[in-house]
């Protein structure tokens, strides 16, 4: 019986920043190919912490709409 070891080497961990944390998401769609596609941008950002047990969480938001007048949703 023959044993080989190899060590497996990934991506380096980078973790997500949670202070000021926001990003954005095109996306563009359609119903059928016949219509042109519809283009939205959303935009995401966290906010607001609570403390439970030494982990803090945080609220998701997405905003959607012109920048204005923008629609927000919490997550």
């Amino acid at each position: 019986m023959i044993i080989l070891c190899h060590k497996v080497i990934g991506q380096e961990y980078v973790p997500f920043p949670t202070e000021d944390a926001r990003w954005s998401v095109y996306l563009e769609s359609t119903c059928d190919n016949d219509s042109p596609a519809v283009p939205e941008l959303l935009r995401f950002y966290l906010e607001g912490d609570t403390l439970i047990g030494d982990v803090s969480y945080s609220h998701l938001y997405v905003e959607s709409g012109d920048t204005v007048n923008p629609v927000i949703q919490s997550k």
